[in-house]
């Protein structure tokens, strides 16, 4: 295809995605990093078409200084929209970009006087933006989506395609360079010496063709990706706000039973072990009383902290009510039930809380049940496990009573 033509395509295609942005910006209640991202899609059009403008006229501060400020303001724009995506609070993190741009704008404007080598600077300087972005999208908090993953490679892959580009446009002014330089020399080596040139030339040509080409169609599909890294966090917090509890960020009893009943299904195929733990706070009815119930949201914290680091990463934790909590351990027989309540109970009780230079004392009562042929589903092995935690309480709490 012709090359203006594959151009103008592409920025319109850009043009297109941004106006795309925009509306989803207004559609998702004015969320801003669509607003960045739109706006950069745009600033890259603008920035593009002045840059292949240098075909047609010689207007350097256009052409060069001004369209190499917009390409670089794009993807300062696009980490701004990460940056809001991943913490809409953090206003102060424009300040560093705002001085970027002004030192990139300053020592663009420093090479104006031989403004060729502006387009090898602002290919160096947009490396460095695109591994700045990587580095910040490996910063989110979360199981990477594939969203994220694709990203992520774009970005690496922008970082190398900028690097190889402006290596190729030094390559090329070092080139067109020793071309007079060439002409001054030995009559007999002139001609040698201009066959060589011409084929680096051709080379880098190419070269740089291709690069131009592939940053182009890559930045078109960073947009395309920018959409959808937000609709799977998005999805990844409503499967949160579904299956996590809010306080203790424990499963919820919505997604205790998911994972409990397939636990239960696997070990009777398997005819394993599965153990239940029933627990909960004794006396917590008066540390809302004595205290409050702000403290009694720190002990249930606290008490979902202390047992989540003496279980493994296999066991199933979850507060099922106000102060209960339930355990399902896939594999564990009873034996090392009882030996693990033991500790609970001591991880509780020989630990006291400490809210605003007051000690709270805590204790657990915990009943256990073992998955056996009498059980025909979980329902069944979890109503054994509540009816071991009463005879616990009855039994003057702090301990652990199994079916």
């Amino acid at each position: 295809m012709h090359l203006p033509t594959l151009v103008g395509i592409i920025l319109l295609l850009n043009f297109m995605l941004g106006g795309l942005l925009f509306v989803i910006y207004q559609l998702r209640s004015k969320q801003r990093c669509f607003l960045y991202w739109a706006i950069s899609c745009w600033v890259f059009v603008l920035g593009g078409a002045f840059a292949a403008a240098r075909e047609f006229i010689e207007l350097p501060w256009l052409t060069h200084w001004l369209a190499s400020i917009l390409l670089i303001t794009s993807p300062l724009l696009a980490v701004r929209g990460i940056q809001f995506f991943r913490s809409p609070n953090r206003r102060h993190k424009w300040l560093a970009q705002l001085l970027f741009l002004a030192g990139a704008t300053l020592l663009i404007g420093a090479l104006y006087p031989i403004y060729p080598w502006i387009s090898p600077l602002t290919s160096l300087v947009i490396a460095g933006v695109f591994a700045w972005a990587v580095y910040l999208l490996m910063q989110i908090k979360s199981p990477m989506q594939l969203p994220q993953r694709l990203l992520c490679i774009f970005f690496v892959l922008h970082v190398a395609i900028m690097l190889l580009q402006a290596i190729s446009m030094i390559f090329m002014l070092v080139n067109n360079a020793a071309l007079p330089l060439s002409a001054s020399s030995d009559p007999g080596i002139i001609a040698g010496a201009s066959v060589e040139l011409a084929d680096s030339a051709a080379i880098t040509t190419t070269l740089l063709t291709a690069t131009f080409i592939s940053h182009l169609l890559l930045t078109t599909t960073t947009a395309l990706m920018f959409p959808l890294l937000v609709f799977t966090r998005s999805e990844q917090t409503l499967i949160e706000l579904a299956n996590i509890d809010d306080l203790t960020k424990l499963f919820n009893r919505r997604a205790f039973f998911i994972a409990a009943n397939e636990a239960f299904r696997d070990t009777r195929m398997q005819r394993g072990n599965l153990t239940v733990l029933m627990l909960d706070l004794d006396y917590f009815k008066e540390v809302n009383d004595t205290w409050g119930h702000s403290v009694g949201d720190e002990c249930l914290q606290w008490v979902a902290r202390c047992l989540k680091r003496e279980l493994r990463d296999t066991d199933i934790l979850a507060r099922v009510g106000g102060e209960e909590f339930a355990i399902a351990l896939p594999g564990v027989n009873k034996e090392k039930a009882q030996a693990l309540g033991k500790r609970l109970c001591f991880a509780v009780a020989e630990q006291p809380l400490t809210v605003d230079g007051n000690t709270i004392p805590l204790s657990i009562s915990i009943g256990g049940a073992l998955c056996s042929d009498k059980h025909r589903d979980f329902q069944m092995l979890l109503s054994d496990a509540d009816q071991a935690l009463y005879k616990a309480k009855d039994n003057g709490r702090n301990q652990l009573v199994f079916a």
